[in-house]
């Protein structure tokens, strides 16, 4: 082994780099107008370096320390990119407008997701295309989603599968492909902001539970089942992950009104 090769930083568990010529179609992707990015998982600037020329600022976060230092000293002369060390899950996120463009670590892109998506901060955040593990890509953007993370964000964001990123795509490769998840905020909510707690709350007891009549039993009473499940056209015996996102929403909206 080389000492060049050797003095190179390991790639933390789950994070394959993409390779300059797929970071670079990922980049052109992404559209005009491209504003204040994170680019989280930054790893060794694959997408850093290409983003600094389109896009207003970059603020790269890299929780390996390495990987960091080494990412800030190659992109020393980019006066419109910050690189920052540490975990994005423990740091405060913009309080503008913003958006992600990201290859995320394939394990730790749910905590990711849900740490963009289910709190408040999340009212910035414009449009996230990032990169996660194909398989996952699928459970959160199927018909009837497997996920009740998935079915928590319908109110608040469009998300969907844009396209495969083969396993060849990235160094080291890895044993999956990946896929591009673009997550768009909708300009006008289905639900309130109010409702992003109790909505998250009812879709997670659902999926708890073996049947979607049993979480409407348990939150409006055993009179509302039937009226409830008439109203958004499911079956009171039909299992969570049968149910769309839409039908979800529906069920909480006749419930609420009957509050």
């Amino acid at each position: 082994m080389s000492a060049a090769r050797a003095a190179r930083p390991a790639a933390p568990r789950g994070q394959h780099f993409l390779r300059p010529a797929a970071a670079a179609d990922f980049v052109a992707r992404l559209g005009p107008d491209l504003g204040l990015i994170l680019d989280i998982g930054a790893g060794t600037g694959a997408l850093t370096t290409v983003l600094a020329t389109r896009a207003e600022r970059v603020v790269a976060i890299e929780a390996d320390a390495r990987l960091a230092a080494r990412l800030a000293r190659r992109t020393a002369s980019c006066s419109n990119v910050t690189v920052v060390s540490g975990d994005v899950l423990h740091r405060p996120l913009p309080r503008r407008p913003f958006r992600v463009a990201a290859n995320l670590p394939f394990a730790g892109s749910t905590a990711i997701l849900r740490h963009l998506l289910d709190g408040n901060v999340a009212h910035q955040l414009q449009r996230a295309d990032v990169i996660v593990q194909l398989g996952a890509a699928r459970g959160w953007t199927a018909r009837t989603p497997s996920r009740a993370d998935a079915v928590s964000w319908y109110p608040w964001f469009s998300v969907r599968f844009d396209r495969r990123i083969p396993a060849r795509s990235f160094t080291p490769v890895p044993s999956v492909d990946g896929a591009v998840l673009t997550v768009v905020r909708r300009p006008a909510p289905l639900l309130p902001y109010r409702c992003r707690a109790p909505f998250a709350s009812f879709v997670a007891a659902g999926f708890r539970s073996p049947r979607i009549g049993d979480v409407v039993r348990m939150t409006a009473g055993p009179r509302a089942v039937s009226a409830v499940c008439r109203r958004a056209d499911v079956e009171r015996s039909a299992p969570p992950s049968a149910v769309p996102a839409s039908r979800w929403l529906v069920l909480f909206a006749a419930m609420y009104q009957r509050a």
